[in-house]
């Protein structure tokens, strides 16, 4: 299951990337700052680049939602990415 898992991420990733690549759309992973209406600033790993386009997608992916009554320990309280990865089923 795991593999599988692995393995429909990394294709899916793939996919994108080469839709990007054959529509000549710039990837550029990092952090993002929008500065203006046609402007971001992406900060990748102490790089920062800016850059302005006539359009601009941001993918922010996710985060658990934590609740502050609850403290997460990955144990008896899990968030989604504990349950994905999760040693057994």
């Amino acid at each position: 299951l795991r593999e599988f898992q692995a393995s429909v991420i990394k294709q899916l990733q793939g996919g994108l990337e080469h839709l990007f690549n054959a529509k000549k759309i710039n990837l550029i992973k990092g952090t993002a700052r929008i500065i203006s209406k046609n402007e971001v600033e992406v900060d990748n790993q102490g790089q920062k680049i800016k850059m302005s386009a006539d359009h601009i997608v941001l993918a922010t992916g996710s985060r658990p939602k934590t609740v502050p009554t609850f403290e997460i320990n990955g144990k008896d309280i899990l968030t989604s990415d504990d349950i994905w990865n999760l040693p057994f089923i």
